[in-house]
């Protein structure tokens, strides 16, 4: 077997040392490919729950990235029209996970607390250094 259709298999990565050893243990089993994968799977069940959870992960970080690249257009456009509530909650939700504030609290000086928004020119600002940096 090779190490890629273990991969594929498995839906693990594993290093050209450790395939080695997996390998040696197949060569010498009565299992066929498919059968060995499903015991290997089964025996390395908490590496693979891991290995899904990374890949569900980065996923998840690469349609919030999509999702970042239409709000950055979005207040671009906003920007012209100095819009302040041009965002929707999901996008404010994908701005906040990337650290990108779009309000914070300000005290006043009779010690009243209120939320200042910030300008659709300065979220944009801010998101579009993050994207092009990334």
């Amino acid at each position: 077997m090779l190490i890629q259709e273990f991969t594929n298999r498995v839906k693990v990565q594993v290093s050209a040392e450790e395939f080695e050893a997996i390998n040696t243990v197949y060569m010498a089993s009565d299992l066929n490919k498919d059968e060995f994968c499903a015991m290997w799977r089964k025996m390395n069940a908490s590496r693979v729950k891991a290995a899904k959870e990374a890949e569900r992960l980065q996923k998840e970080a690469e349609a919030r990235f999509v999702r970042l690249w239409k709000v950055e257009q979005k207040l671009f456009l906003a920007t012209a029209y100095y819009a302040v509530d041009v965002l929707s909650e999901s996008e404010i939700k994908d701005l906040h996970a990337v650290n990108i504030a779009t309000k914070s609290v300000r005290t006043l000086c009779n010690g009243e607390t209120v939320n200042f928004f910030h300008s659709a020119c300065s979220v944009w600002q801010d998101l579009h250094n993050f994207l092009m940096s990334a």
